[in-house]
């Protein structure tokens, strides 16, 4: 009797060490500390620039506007400025 218990314990215990454990690798957080995350800015030479702002360079100016014209609230990119509104900047 004692060595149908002491099988009959060790079957049941052999079930519960061979499970398989299965796991999902770890996605890594992507953190960003950025004071300006959430503004819309231009980036040039390492400094960002507000919405309407205009840079020289070179011969050129830039101006900082929307990326598309339907958006209020998109990303913001650098365009070239038209020759008579930057000399009117200038003054």
């Amino acid at each position: 009797m004692n060595k149908k218990l002491i099988g009959l314990f060790a079957l049941l215990c052999s079930g519960v060490v061979s499970a398989a454990t299965y796991s999902t690798p770890v996605k890594p957080v992507v953190v960003v500390n950025d004071g300006l995350l959430g503004q819309r800015v231009c980036y040039y030479d390492g400094k960002s620039f507000s919405l309407g702002s205009i840079l020289q360079v070179g011969k050129h100016y830039m101006i900082c506007k929307e990326a598309f014209d339907y958006e209020s609230n998109g990303n913001l990119r650098w365009y070239p400025l038209d020759e008579d509104k930057a000399s009117s900047s200038k003054k």
